[in-house]
């Protein structure tokens, strides 16, 4: 049993591949074709994990249900929502160029995520950011011009993901870690002069007064729509102990909000983070099995981690890449897994998040 996926305009080298295997009825293109599609044949091509079968012709995967869970942004979080993305349009647009560009690009990528993953999230990175560009700001006001002037073009690099890293080297979002991110959110600016740096601060302020007065005003749509997800018919084994569920999200300050919230509702809750090292998850993921209803997980649980007890999983953020979407749906939808495989995925309609999806 065989399974491959030979890139666009890749079919020669597949070829020369499976001639390893037989190089008599494999020896060119049209005779692949014929031979795989010869009842009987003892080899299989097969591209998609559902089409995938054992040698009895049962599937080698249990059915997958995935289901858009959407929700509405109340007018105050609407409004929110457009008062941060008007402010990294302004101050973290594209005008920069270079290595400048790259970083503020990702930080207003990474702002943009938070904005979308949760109002604790979005409100503590807003909080952070604009502490620590105002301490800058203060640093500067104190060095000679030409200090000046280099220490403000040092807003615009992009941190190091790693010691021997080269800060002005082009970075993917999806190859930043937690560390870094939090880097890009609370320390890169575009600003190139103090009187910049200042006025975005005092706008930071207000966003953060903004966010605060949303919070006050109860329930966010979004933790609502959670709640109400737990009490769909899919989920209602976690109540008697026979299911388990995986929520994934984007950062760590969503996960410490909803682990207080699924805790004050009654869940049994354990997490993983990028804080954790390997044999730590490996003890939090036995714990998941035996003792507890939910984790909670931020992308570093997206690969190397196998929970094929579970088959129920929330992702409360959506990543935007779909391939690291079925990374993560391949936690649980793998060979060994018993049961049909739940998946819900929460997006807020008209926005960004939304488009995407």
């Amino acid at each position: 049993l065989m399974t491959a996926t030979p890139h666009s305009g890749d079919e020669d080298r597949f070829t020369r591949f499976l001639g390893l295997l037989d190089p008599d009825q494999f020896s060119s293109p049209d005779l692949v074709k014929r031979q795989i599609s010869q009842d009987g044949n003892p080899y299989f091509l097969r591209r998609q994990k559902e089409d995938m079968v054992n040698e009895h012709g049962h599937e080698l995967f249990v059915p997958r249900h995935v289901k858009t869970q959407p929700f509405q942004l109340s007018p105050a979080e609407k409004e929110l929502y457009d008062a941060v993305t008007g402010y990294v349009n302004e101050y973290l647009g594209a005008t920069a160029t270079g290595g400048r560009g790259s970083a503020v690009a990702l930080a207003r990528t990474v702002l943009q995520r938070r904005l979308a993953s949760s109002l604790g999230a979005i409100r503590s990175s807003l909080a952070t950011r604009a502490g620590r560009l105002s301490e800058r700001a203060d640093q500067l006001e104190q060095m000679t011009p030409a200090e000046r002037r280099r220490r403000l073009a040092e807003l615009g690099r992009m941190p190091k993901v790693s010691d021997d890293a080269d800060t002005d080297t082009e970075i993917d979002y999806e190859d930043v870690d937690e560390r870094t991110e939090d880097e890009l959110a609370t320390g890169v600016s575009g600003a190139q002069e103090i009187g910049a740096l200042r006025a975005e601060v005092a706008v930071l302020h207000q966003l953060v007064s903004h966010a605060d007065r949303v919070r006050r005003m109860g329930t966010e749509r979004k933790l609502a729509a959670l709640e109400a997800c737990l009490k769909e018919s899919e989920l209602r084994e976690l109540d008697d102990g026979r299911g388990r569920l995986l929520i994934f999200t984007e950062h760590k300050d969503t996960l410490e909000y909803l682990e207080q919230h699924l805790r004050e509702w009654g869940y049994t809750v354990c997490t993983i983070h990028g804080g954790h090292p390997p044999t730590e998850r490996k003890k939090i993921q036995q714990d998941f099995r035996r003792n507890k209803q939910i984790c909670i997980a931020t992308e570093a649980a997206g690969e190397g981690i196998n929970l094929q007890f579970c088959h129920l999983m929330v992702n409360y953020d959506l990543p935007w890449n779909p391939m690291r979407l079925e990374q993560r749906m391949g936690r649980v939808h793998r060979i060994g897994q018993e049961h049909d495989c739940y998946i819900f995925n929460f997006c807020a309609t008209k926005t960004v998040e939304g488009q995407l999806l």
